[in-house]
């Protein structure tokens, strides 16, 4: 009898070692997974910031890429609580088998513990392999985004390549036909209506602002758009573009906020409405759940633009997140 517990003990030592060492695995491939997202996500950064500069054609698809970015940092999240429970149930079955070496007498509730031991390593080793086909799963997606990325851009160029095929074309064509048409200006003139006069830049402002008071963020952001095709040079044009960026905020709409407010940054960096839309920039990713772009952004107003109002904004903001 004693010989047989001796070797129970042997063999439940053995099982505990083992099991110490898939704990260990776990952490193991845990610490593997999360170097390999992180290399996936600074992947993901460069082709973003890559594609940034091709046109505004893409500007909906960034925010389109950020959204599902977004999914895959949740989707991350969840594996690691995964990992976590997964750990935890490794711990339970340590303590369980510690608890088993204390329990000995009875030599059959040992055998049916340690069969339940067993059950319970293989599901946890079960778990692990469906983390890693997530993990599988989101590596595919990136490669998705970037090679639609990829097909995006050689649209564009094609699209530029094919337009400059068609301009060269009709020079030539035009170059063909200039006294027949010169012929048939002669035979067929006709007075041409005045062209419109485009309205005042005053007014066209002062419209848009208006249908901002009252909600009217459709026709707003239509009359700001206008303004700056009309009047890019006009002092007022980053204040329109920054009030663009507002009524897509004030409506939830907050990637197409951010690329908006972008366009006031980027166009316009000494403009009067800068370190306004930073501080909106910073509250759009904020609400898209994007904490660590929120602070960069905040943090950047107030050694920007010190004792200024949108700096003590900015720390206010900064204070709620944290």
């Amino acid at each position: 009898m004693q010989k047989d517990i001796a070797s129970i003990k042997k063999e439940l030592d053995n099982q505990a070692r083992a099991n110490s060492l898939t704990a260990e695995e776990l952490k193991a491939k845990n610490r593997r997974i999360e170097n390999e997202v992180s290399e996936i996500k600074k992947g993901i950064e460069l082709q973003s910031r890559e594609i940034g500069s091709i046109s505004d054609v893409l500007r909906r698809d960034k925010a389109d890429i950020s959204a599902t970015l977004d999914r895959i940092k949740d989707e991350m999240a969840f594996l690691r609580g995964r990992f976590e429970e997964s750990k935890f149930e490794a711990q339970k079955a340590k303590e369980a088998m510690e608890s088993l070496q204390a329990k000995t007498a009875d030599k059959k509730d040992v055998s049916d513990k340690f069969v339940r031991l067993e059950s319970s390593i293989a599901a946890l080793e079960k778990q692990m392999n469906l983390n890693i086909e997530r993990v599988k799963g989101i590596n595919d997606k990136i490669a998705l985004l970037e090679k639609g990325m990829q097909e995006q851009k050689e649209a564009i160029l094609d699209a530029v390549k094919k337009g400059v095929k068609e301009e060269a074309k009709t020079d030539l064509k035009e170059t063909g036909v200039k006294e027949e048409a010169k012929a048939e200006l002669k035979e067929e003139k006709k007075e041409e209506p005045p062209p419109s006069e485009p309205p005042k830049p005053e007014v066209l402002y002062s419209q848009g602002f208006q249908q901002i008071k009252e909600k009217d963020y459709s026709s707003a952001i239509g009359n700001f758009r206008k303004f700056i095709n009309l009047f890019p040079e006009h002092d007022l044009a980053d204040n329109a573009q920054y009030w663009i960026g507002e009524a897509y905020y004030a409506q939830k709409e907050y990637e197409r906020a951010v690329l908006e407010f972008n366009e006031v940054i980027k166009k316009y960096p000494k403009g009067d409405k800068t370190a306004a839309a930073m501080v909106k920039q910073g509250m759009a990713f904020y609400e898209l759940g994007n904490k660590t772009e929120a602070r960069l952004l905040l943090e950047r107003v107030k050694s920007r633009y010190p004792d200024t109002e949108e700096a003590s904004i900015a720390k206010k903001k900064l204070d709620e997140i944290k």
